[in-house]
């Protein structure tokens, strides 16, 4: 984990994939991008809050990852993420499953002596991300881009930004 403010720590990509991999039941890779990987719509953004319900974190996932991560949680047929991608409509059990995943990884936030860290929502913006997730994209007090790949699924980019 990196430290942010000294209250929010980012997650590293072994620490993810220790994560992912059990509760997909797949392997997964994970890999930390050496450079800010593009958030362009359509996209998927999980949004962490602290217990006051102040925003401090979101989740970016390409909207490929996103149907891969649903589908995968309850081995949903690749080929139906990869059409849901395609076609930019995520079927609501892909939703669900993904809210699971992103829930799941707001562990990855919590540690002793830090800040408590829940997921408050999941936004699909398909077209323009809200002004509010802009605004925070534009002065992230740190940021951490992956790659991620999903044995047997596929595969996407994915950005975690603390906010400031």
């Amino acid at each position: 984990m990196s430290t942010t403010n000294g209250m929010l720590l980012l997650p590293s990509a072994k620490q993810i994939v220790l994560l992912m991999s059990p509760l997909l039941g797949r392997t997964t890779k994970v890999d930390l991008s050496s450079a800010e990987l593009p958030i362009k719509p359509p996209y998927v953004v999980g949004v962490y809050v602290a217990d006051d319900n102040t925003i401090v974190a979101l989740c970016f996932f390409d909207l490929a990852l996103a149907c891969h991560l649903g589908a995968a949680l309850s081995m949903i047929p690749a080929a139906v993420a990869s059409e849901a991608a395609r076609k930019g409509v995520v079927s609501e059990s892909i939703s669900e499953n993904l809210f699971e995943v992103a829930n799941v990884m707001s562990s990855l936030f919590n540690h002793d002596g830090g800040v408590h860290v829940r997921l408050r929502e999941v936004v699909h913006a398909p077209k323009v991300l809200p002004a509010q997730f802009s605004d925070l994209l534009k002065r992230p007090a740190a940021r951490s881009d992956f790659s991620v790949s999903i044995q047997g699924y596929g595969a996407g980019p994915m950005a975690i930004v603390a906010v400031a």
